[in-house]
């Protein structure tokens, strides 16, 4: 497998990576049929190709503005392992990579079963720049602040660059209203920020990536690393539960670690304004990666379950479990720098909540929500609920909310009507999404169990 990692033009610390394991010829530049697309003034549309001949990688540069190794311009240069190559004379830096593809293992907390649940992960997408706006709005929140539990961002999710493959090679954020444009936030030799709208804290604010009807959300920088910064606006402030709830959530964040879960960085106040600060996850997911190559093969689908069984058996095993609440495929990001070893991250954390928490109302996936929301007893198990829905829906390219019916066991979701399934996932996706809870799986680990036997 060959790696090319694009270096901080100062720190030189990778900034976004692209694995191919089965490529002959790699193409680096501008033009969007490059497998590597890098929008920068002085890289031109076909700029360089890594070739493979008889085992043996070389750099061929084609690009007007040349390619550089050591300072030095090159044509035609053997590929060494670790080697850093430079798109013109200030250009961006590459680093190149040979490995074998190697088995993944993913840690689990102290104290918990060492074995991984998770096979390996499949490759990470090829990531495509520059980023565009996509729109998007968040829900009307409940409006009633004495309720603890009142979900304070309904359907804001945590940040992500969504790369995605089509015809514009465009990449645009997953998160509804959050999403940085294809303008260029940083000067490309010595990677300081272009223009910073304000400072908080230690942190430039670069851009706004959205405004709802709760909170702004930015796009920060701070020491070469950008960030995800979000805050409640003027009229939910003036609520004193609304801010404790958002402090709330944060703290439930940082205290989880794990490679699927975005990593909550710090909370601040700055002229009695809150921030939390969070990780800016790039990828793409599952729903656009649906929506664009079409329904998943088996294997695949049950790879991202597997990962995503992890990081359920990882909220659920909490001292006091945590419960995700809104599992569904636009929440799954494929990342395109895998965290190690872990390709898949859960986002939309705005309904996080410990065990006992009871909603007052749906949530953004009807489809994909477990009745237990409308009992208002949910539990991990309604979570795993929402796992088969998103099974079906990864299967199929169909919402979910197609196959609920009347028949022969009442209303429910019905596996059966999906297409092309075998017996055995059919049969896993039908336990799933039991009506009653105590009716389906009952730990997230037997149904990792019962996807690696159709595999």
């Amino acid at each position: 497998m060959i790696t090319l990692t694009l270096l901080h033009p100062v720190q030189s610390t990778p900034v976004q990576s692209w694995s191919f394991e089965h490529e002959s010829v790699i193409r680096v530049g501008r033009s969007t049929d490059n497998q590597v697309i890098l929008y920068s003034a002085v890289v031109s549309r076909h700029h360089v190709e890594l070739r493979c001949t008889n085992g043996q990688w070389e750099i061929v540069s084609l690009g007007a503005n040349g390619t550089y190794v050591d300072g030095k311009r090159v044509v035609r240069v053997p590929v060494q392992h670790g080697m850093v190559f430079r798109l013109a004379r200030s250009g961006p830096n590459l680093q190149v990579q040979i490995l074998p593809a190697a088995k993944t293992v993913v840690a689990h907390p102290t104290g918990s079963d060492t074995r991984s649940i998770v096979p390996p992960p499949p490759p990470p997408l090829r990531p495509i720049a520059p980023l565009r706006s996509k729109d998007g709005s968040d829900h009307p929140m409940e409006q009633s602040a004495a309720d603890q539990f009142t979900r304070l961002v309904d359907d804001e999710e945590e940040t992500t660059a969504s790369l995605t493959e089509d015809g514009d090679a465009k990449a645009e954020a997953t998160s509804g209203d959050q999403s940085v444009s294809d303008e260029q936030l940083f000067d490309l030799t010595t990677g300081q920020p272009i223009k910073v709208l304000q400072t908080i804290g230690a942190y430039q604010v670069l851009k706004e990536l959205g405004r709802g009807d709760t909170g702004i959300t930015y796009l920060g920088w701070c020491n070469g690393q950008t960030v995800v910064l979000k805050t409640l606006n003027a009229e939910w402030l003036a609520q004193p539960e609304a801010l404790k709830q958002f402090e709330h959530q944060s703290q439930i964040l940082r205290g989880l670690n794990h490679p699927g879960i975005p990593r909550e960085l710090a909370w601040l106040t700055c002229d009695r304004q809150p921030y939390r600060v969070m990780e800016m996850i790039y990828g793409q997911s599952l729903a656009d990666q649906v929506a664009q190559q079409g329904p998943l093969p088996t294997a695949e689908a049950i790879a991202y379950a597997l990962e995503v069984c992890d990081i359920l058996d990882y909220l659920h095993s909490q001292p006091e479990p945590v419960i995700h609440g809104d599992i569904q495929p636009k929440h799954l990001i494929r990342r395109s720098v895998l965290r190690s070893g872990q390709s898949i991250t859960l986002i939309d954390w705005g309904t996080v909540r410990p065990l006992g928490w009871q909603p007052d109302r749906y949530f953004s996936g009807i489809g994909y929500m477990a009745p237990d929301f409308q009992e208002k007893q949910i539990s991990p198990l309604s979570d795993l609920y929402a796992l088969g829905t998103t099974l079906a829906f990864l299967l199929s390219g169909t919402d979910p909310s197609q196959f609920y019916s009347h028949a022969e066991k009442g209303y429910r979701f019905y596996p059966e009507e999906l297409s092309g399934l075998s017996a055995e996932m059919v049969n896993v996706i039908r336990k799933l999404t039991e009506p009653s809870p105590q009716d389906r799986y009952q730990s997230v680990r037997e149904v990792a169990q019962a996807l690696r036997q159709i595999i």
